[in-house]
């Protein structure tokens, strides 16, 4: 074999070789594929993500909940404001009152009727209080989530649902009472000037007694100017008792018949 011969040989078995070598690599890298465009891409998780088509989303009619895909989430309902009704006693200030936040900073001027009643709010539930001047405070008060009013101090009281301005600072008497037999009492205080106060007491028929078939209840007279006071019942005084500024005054009193 002469040296061409052999040239062409080598070169036969060199293009076999290569041959061989791009049919392998071609099968070991996988064929190119085009990505879609992207909104075709991610149309899969936006609609994944999103509630059915025809749901609102926000708040409903009642304002409590939101509607997505998946059920009722519930959200806070806005809090409910409340007006409170404030009642001027003979001998406290008509005018130049405001209502005041828990930092004495005043929110609205008291302005009351000619039966000196006023309406203060809307309001939310918290403390408050009544002053003359931003510093000068005459109570405070405190309306809760239930729209009742408690922990009055100074010259307010208040008897859970009403609140009174006096123009003193108003004490509570609060007669422990032992009654006979179920029914209707009723009691009167009075003090050194004349004044009266009268409570009634009613207790059931389908009261149960106690162990001494006694009927025990509590009687309370709030917004009592401070003085010395009697109690009696049906016009005979049956106790004296003094009433302080500002403060909690109990007695005891056992009743006979009616």
């Amino acid at each position: 074999m002469n040296s061409d011969s052999i040239r062409l040989a080598w070169a036969g078995a060199m293009i076999g070789v290569l041959a061989l070598s791009a049919t392998v690599t071609a099968r070991s890298i996988p064929p190119r594929t085009e990505a879609p465009p992207a909104s075709e891409a991610a149309a899969p998780v936006l609609a994944a993500s999103l509630p059915p088509a025809g749901t609102e989303t926000g708040l409903d009619p009642a304002g409590e909940f939101y509607e997505e895909a998946g059920g009722a989430v519930p959200v806070l309902a806005e809090q409910t404001d409340f007006r409170v009704a404030l009642r001027l006693g003979e001998s406290a200030p008509r005018e130049g009152l405001f209502l005041c936040d828990s930092l004495g900073c005043p929110l609205e001027e008291i302005t009351a009727d000619r039966d000196r009643e006023a309406a203060l709010g809307p309001l939310t539930p918290g403390q408050y209080g009544i002053c003359r001047a931003p510093g000068d405070s005459l109570g405070s008060f405190t309306l809760t989530q239930s729209a009742a009013l408690e922990a009055a101090s100074g010259q307010l009281w208040t008897d859970g649902e009403l609140l009174y301005l006096e123009g003193f600072v108003p004490g509570t008497l609060r007669l422990t009472l032992s009654l006979p037999e179920p029914g209707y009492y009723a009691l009167q205080l009075c003090d050194r000037d004349g004044r009266e106060w009268s409570r009634d007491l009613f207790i059931p028929e389908s009261a149960p007694p106690d162990a001494a078939r006694r009927y025990t209840r509590t009687l309370d007279f709030p917004g009592l100017p401070p003085g010395l006071y009697t109690v009696l019942r049906r016009g005979s005084p049956l106790l004296q008792l003094e009433v302080r500024a500002g403060e909690l005054s109990q007695g005891e009193l056992e009743i006979g018949n009616k």
